[in-house]
């Protein structure tokens, strides 16, 4: 297989994926220029229950995450 053939069946994979995620897609020739950059997906924005954020919040991260969360907020 080509390596052009096998880049677009990795992105077409990618894309299916991306699509049941709800995930944007994004490629590019040189992570550090932002003019080789090619948004393919647009992510699918979602609102978040802030209940369900809240508990998700207070169980998963450690302390130091707790506290650097807080900080971005501010």
């Amino acid at each position: 297989m080509a390596f052009a053939s096998w880049v677009q069946q990795t992105i077409e994979e990618a894309r299916r994926v991306r699509r049941a995620h709800g995930v944007g897609l994004i490629t590019m020739g040189n992570p550090r220029a932002w003019d080789t950059w090619n948004e393919l997906e647009e992510a699918r924005r979602v609102e978040s229950d802030p209940g369900r954020l809240d508990e998700f919040i207070s169980v998963q991260p450690s302390r130091n995450g707790h506290d650097r969360i807080a900080r971005a907020l501010r």
